[in-house]
Formats: C-alpha cells, sequence, structure tokens
C-alpha cells in the first residue's frame, strides 16, 4: 500500500479502499495528539482470501450430429461477493466409454472459454474445470450430458 489521511468526524475516522488483492495486509491508524489528547497509533492484520467461483458448461448443439463442429462454452463467475477478472485455464473433458477428449485454454476477460469439438456418435458426459489464479478458486462444473447421432 498507500498512506490516507482522513479527518475525525464525532470522534472518528473513516477509510474504505477496494480490490487489495489476496493476502495479508497491514492496517495502522495514527492519531497525531492535540492538546488534550497524546498521540497514539493501533495496527491490525486484514487477511483478504481467495474468492470462490463456480463454472457451468454447455453445447450451442444438443443432440448434434456425428463428426460435426460443437461449440462448447464454459463460463466461470465469482461468487459473491467475489468480483474482478478471472484468469487462468479452463479445461473441457468430454467422455464416454470409449472416447476421452480434453481441451484446455485461457479463460476470457468476460469469464468465458470456447472449444470447438467434433466427435463420433454416442453419449457424453462434458464437465469444465477452472484452475483458479492469485484471486480465485478453481471450481468444476456439473456434468453436462451431451448426445451425438
Amino acid at each position: 500500500g498507500g498512506t490516507s489521511t482522513q479527518p475525525l468526524v464525532g470522534g472518528t475516522a473513516t477509510f474504505t479502499t477496494s480490490a487489495p488483492g489476496t493476502g495479508s495486509h497491514t492496517v495502522t491508524a495514527t492519531y497525531s495528539g492535540d492538546t488534550n489528547f497524546a498521540t497514539s497509533s493501533a495496527s491490525l492484520t486484514q487477511t483478504v482470501n481467495k474468492a470462490d467461483t463456480t463454472i457451468a458448461v454447455s453445447s450451442d448443439t444438443n443432440p448434434a450430429p456425428a463428426l460435426q463442429a460443437i461449440t462448447y462454452a464454459a463460463f466461470v463467475g465469482p461468487v459473491a461477493p467475489g468480483a474482478g477478472t478471472r484468469t487462468g485455464t479452463v479445461t473441457i473433458t468430454i467422455t464416454n466409454v470409449l472416447n476421452l477428449i480434453t481441451v484446455s485454454g485461457p479463460v476470457d476477460s468476460t469469464g468465458f472459454f470456447f472449444a470447438h469439438v467434433g466427435v463420433s456418435a454416442g453419449t457424453y458426459s462434458v464437465t469444465a474445470s477452472y484452475s483458479g489464479d492469485d484471486n480465485f478458486n478453481g471450481s468444476t462444473s456439473p456434468t453436462y450430458t451431451q448426445v451425438i447421432t
């Protein structure tokens, strides 16, 4: 951090900050004193934890014809009170008894990752997982069922 001077109002000074980042932050209040009161100061440690996330995955076509490119979209959202831009990687996993396909890439600035995949006929379980980053915890989506005819 930085330093901020706030006036006393009714004997209280208030300071508000936003987006301090994860980790431990020391906050120190110092009173410079006046003719009636001596100087004083006190510190506290404020710990900011990573925000939780939620992720969901879906496709643009379900059911879909075999070997047609299907667009899968995964959205990573912050769980309140978390806020901000998510970074990190999303991995979409598409599986059935015969196939295992994984596609990974960075989440974009709006929280989305898109993958285009064509697979053979069958019923697939599709999940998405988010790796997390410096400010957000990772998460895994519920299973989405994709049918390929």
